[in-house]
């Protein structure tokens, strides 16, 4: 998933939780939008590589172990 489909996702957490009069249900939305926020970066440091693109491929040699 992109870095920016995160960010969105993050952006909507705050959205809501700005709209909410509940403390706890701030609190969680809050938190998820960190979560969100933190995906956005590691998703953003992953793609930058040189090798990002690359797939694994499964080592069928050790289903046979």
């Amino acid at each position: 998933m992109r870095s920016d489909h995160y960010r969105k996702y993050a952006l909507d957490c705050v959205l809501m939780a700005n709209r909410t009069s509940e403390p706890k249900t701030k609190c969680i939305l809050i938190d998820m939008a960190q979560a969100w926020a933190k995906l956005a970066q590691q998703a953003e440091s992953f793609h930058s590589r040189p090798y990002a693109r690359l797939r694994l491929v499964s080592d069928r040699s050790r289903e046979h172990a």
